[in-house]
């Protein structure tokens, strides 16, 4: 088994972690070598077993993924084999990506606005399996043009008094807006969440709160032409 390459640091997650290994063996994230990826990851947990680090059951977790999927990986592929766990990790790394992306851009450009952000909701109900059916890219893109239309609009000393006096919004406020627009219309196209933002800090909150419910399975998305469209998951919300 190869040495840890790294000096031994903390992560937030196991996902982190995995991002922080593929950007350090420079591997594809659309065609992840399993192999060095499992046993770099086994060689950060045995060494933090040894200086007695409290791992959290997540990184565990993880550690019993990679190890399935290396092995599933050295089973015959069957020509009616559907499931794939490889290409539903790389998914959720490419997803988990894009979500840290977003989420640092939004923090440097409002650094000094006292946004509130943060990790995950808890729902309280059974979480689902991961459900990628949307592209990550494509939500960036959506996102940013939303921003970029906000950014167009013009700014009159009404609006702008209105603005600059808008109180802080929370993540948790829009979720439950975002759950409410949903229950109510069945099919959402995904800027229609920012229609009546007031705010950038507006704008924000509500993107998070809508990346959060994806996270969390509670909402799933459809393609309508270019558009995004947020459903319902209801397998998990009654």
């Amino acid at each position: 088994m190869a040495e840890l390459t790294y000096k031994l640091e903390v992560f937030e997650g196991p996902l982190d972690l995995l991002l922080d290994l593929i950007e350090k063996h420079q591997l594809d994230i659309y065609d992840i070598k399993i192999s060095l990826l499992t046993e770099q990851y086994m060689l950060y947990i045995e060494e933090a077993r040894e200086q007695d680090w409290n791992l959290t059951a997540d990184f565990i977790e993880m550690a019993a993924r990679l190890l399935y999927i290396k092995s599933y990986s050295l089973l015959p592929v069957q020509e009616d084999e559907e499931e794939d766990p490889k290409a539903d990790l790389e998914q959720l790394l490419r997803d988990y990506a894009m979500y840290k992306r977003i989420s640092q851009d939004l923090k440097d450009e409002y650094i000094g606005a006292q946004i509130f952000f943060r990790e995950v909701v808890p729902t309280g109900l059974p979480k689902p399996p991961a459900n990628y059916n949307y592209a990550a890219d494509r939500l960036e893109l959506a996102y940013r043009r939303v921003v970029s239309s906000f950014a167009a609009k013009n700014i009159t000393p009404k609006t702008f008094n209105r603005l600059i006096g808008t109180k802080i919004v929370s993540v948790n406020s829009r979720i439950l807006y975002v759950l409410k627009k949903v229950r109510r219309q069945s099919r959402v196209r995904f800027e229609a969440f920012f229609d009546e933002c007031q705010s950038r800090s507006e704008i924000i909150a509500t993107f998070l709160a809508i990346l959060e419910l994806l996270r969390a399975g509670r909402l799933d998305t459809d393609e309508n032409g270019d558009d995004i469209i947020m459903i319902l998951n209801t397998e998990v919300v009654r």
